[in-house]
């Protein structure tokens, strides 16, 4: 009930959210809540009484990730459809525009695209505006967000996907010598010479399936 009713129903629109700490901290007070009420109380092991679920048992019961996970997927999803809009589109025209003038005194707002390229550059994907035009491409790096394979993102303490990690980029770096994003002349986009996704790691247990010479894997 609450993926499929509660949680879509409150983050209508997140896609297009540029979230701060102290929103992202109520965003995650408030999922606990829910949760708490749905799983209800527990007897505590060593004196036998009922109490509240602790925060990570909540996590553990749930599993899915938590709902600013799911937001920043709804943002890198909605990112490349962003991105791959024709020229003649107003969303396109806002997203490249690079408007006149001076900005005023002190740090300017964070923007939406921003936001994007913050945890892209966290899952080492750059420049991400021409990776997002591959439409398989970006599927596999949604889903990888997704299925929680970039612990250092995600905020996941879990040995086995720290060493798949580290393994990952040794390997991706290796092969990414003779590999460079470029764009051609007179193409705001490129085509872009891209690493394919199948050197990524996957959680055991998951099947993937190759599409277009890439690797896609469905979240858990």
């Amino acid at each position: 009930m609450y993926k499929t009713i509660i949680r879509p129903a409150v983050t209508y629109g997140s896609e297009t959210w540029t979230l701060r700490k102290k929103e992202i901290n109520k965003l995650l007070v408030w999922e606990r809540k829910i949760l708490r009420i749905i799983y209800g109380p527990c007897r505590d092991s060593v004196t036998n009484k009922s109490r509240s679920r602790y925060n990570n048992e909540i996590e553990t019961l749930f599993g899915k990730g938590n709902i600013v996970r799911y937001i920043k997927t709804n943002r890198l999803r909605w990112a490349g459809h962003v991105v791959r809009s024709d020229d003649d589109r107003l969303i396109s025209n806002v997203f490249w525009e690079r408007p006149d003038g001076r900005r005023s005194t002190g740090r300017p707002r964070k923007r939406w695209k921003d936001a994007v390229r913050e945890d892209l550059e966290k899952m080492e994907v750059r420049p991400w505006e021409i990776i997002a035009q591959d439409r398989n491409q970006w599927k596999a790096i949604v889903l990888l967000n997704l299925t929680t394979i970039w612990a250092h993102l995600l905020d996941v303490n879990d040995d086995l996907l720290r060493t798949l990690i580290i393994k990952a980029d040794n390997e991706k770096k290796s092969s990414n010598k003779n590999n460079f994003f470029h764009y051609n002349d007179g193409n705001r986009f490129g085509p872009p010479i891209i690493p394919p996704i199948a050197a990524y790691p996957v959680m055991p247990g998951v099947q993937c399936t190759i599409e277009f010479g890439q690797r896609v894997c469905p979240p858990y």
